[in-house]
């Protein structure tokens, strides 16, 4: 019996909002289009508190340490191993380099990378390679920039099939297809390839916040140096041909500060001691509003959309060491949850590209892949509950000596030494060194 057609035919789309390859699906619009990738660098670039989120952030992403991992068993699964460990040492861009440039998805949503290749044939070649071997590895996974995105291309079901890269003078934008590259996005509805900014939630704290901290620098030097005040002789506001000193004596009072330049020169006449003179008018009581409450309600908003308002526990008169840790494991396992995305695009993406350009791996029965690991400094009190849990499990610590060493190292305690002789590597912990 034939099968139909619509067996496998796709029928629906995404229903993602896409108008001559520019998406329209974030909901505010200054975060739309090119205007927005440019309001969400700026905010990255100069409120501190986005800074310093995002700096801990791409920090946290940078220390994983990469290694290359197989489940074979066989010669040709250890020798894929070792291929794909040396692509990541053979780059012209570092894997750091790389890990470092995906983490810009974290302000625009979403990174778009180009994978070239390169023919291995040693270090005396263009492109160079420290392997001699023949093989094809990766010659380097080359950012391009979210500010050169002109528009996406999609099929009639919304599949991405590649982005349209702007070229300067004019020239014709450049397509890179989705099977020559990477994307990584922090999250993708409807399959969009943007994703949404982690910073987008909390633009509004952030527009507010940029216009309040202006005003509140303007009042506090009004405060300090005084509100300026000139009296003039009526005939210099009524009479049109002193127009030029009415100018004048306006200038002065909007441009008077108190720098290193400051001064003031003023008219005198003896007859008419009074006719115009300067003074500096305090303002007295406590203002209505307190800016500083105000400013900080926004800086924790901004924190909170990303689960690291817990920065600021202490600055106030409310936290708790407990409250800290728990808030600080939420924006741990969210730092961890993007960490397993870029994991999920590299094994599901980039390593079957490396291996298919490469005959000579076609009998593998599964490919290699690349698995992340982070070093996370336990306190004493979960030191010791893992050691208390080990004990009741029959679990003899004591017997390694290399798993003591690591419980003292982790408690800032000195290592042992076994007792030396021919029982020195018989795995007893010894003398305190």
């Amino acid at each position: 019996m034939a099968e139909k057609k619509e067996t496998f035919r796709e029928l629906g789309s995404s229903g993602l909002k896409v108008r001559n390859g520019r998406i329209e699906e974030e909901f505010l619009p200054e975060l739309r289009g090119a205007k927005g990738r440019k309001a969400l660098k700026k905010m990255a670039s100069v409120d501190p508190t986005t800074g310093a989120i995002l700096y801990a952030i791409r920090q946290v992403i940078k220390s994983a340490v990469w290694r290359a991992e197989t489940d074979g068993t066989s010669s040709l699964d250890k020798e894929a191993v070792d291929f794909l460990q040396s692509n990541m040492d053979d780059m012209s861009l570092s894997w750091k380099q790389f890990i470092s440039d995906v983490c810009s998805h974290l302000v625009y949503g979403w990174s778009y990378f180009e994978v070239v290749w390169k023919k291995r044939k040693g270090r005396n070649s263009k492109p160079q390679s420290q392997y001699d071997d023949g093989l094809i590895g990766i010659r380097k996974l080359a950012i391009r920039g979210q500010d050169t995105l002109d528009r996406w291309d999609f099929d009639e079901n919304g599949g991405l099939q590649g982005m349209y890269q702007a070229r300067p003078l004019g020239q014709k934008s450049i397509f890179i297809p989705i099977e020559k590259a990477l994307l990584f996005n922090t999250d993708s509805q409807k399959g969009n390839p943007e994703g949404r900014s982690i910073l987008a939630s909390a633009f509004s704290s952030y527009y507010y916040l940029s216009k309040l901290k202006p005003i509140e620098a303007i009042g506090i030097e009004r405060d300090l140096a005084g509100l300026p005040m000139m009296k003039v002789p009526i005939a210099v506001i009524t009479d049109s041909d002193k127009s030029t000193i009415y100018q004048t004596c306006k200038d002065l009072v909007s441009n008077v500060r108190r720098d290193e330049q400051e001064g003031i020169l003023l008219p005198y006449d003896k007859n008419n001691p009074e006719a115009y003179t300067f003074e500096l008018l305090s303002s007295g009581g406590q203002r209505q509003i307190d800016t500083n409450e105000v400013i900080n309600r926004y800086k924790i908003e901004i924190a909170q959309t990303v689960s690291y308002d817990f920065i600021f526990l202490g600055h106030g008169t409310i936290g708790s060491y407990a409250l800290a840790r728990a808030k600080s494991d939420a924006a741990e396992l969210a730092v961890l949850a993007q960490l397993d995305a870029i994991e999920g695009v590299i094994n599901s993406h980039l390593i079957p590209r490396l291996f298919s350009v490469n005959p000579k791996f076609a009998g593998l029965k599964e490919y290699p892949r690349l698995g992340y690991s982070i070093a996370k400094v336990p306190t004493l009190s979960e030191l010791a509950l893992v050691i208390t849990a080990l004990a009741k499990a029959n679990v003899n610590i004591a017997g390694s000596q290399e798993t003591v060493d690591q419980v003292l190292s982790e408690a800032g305690l000195p290592k042992l030494i076994s007792g030396g002789g021919s029982d020195a590597g018989d795995g007893q912990p010894g003398e305190v060194d």
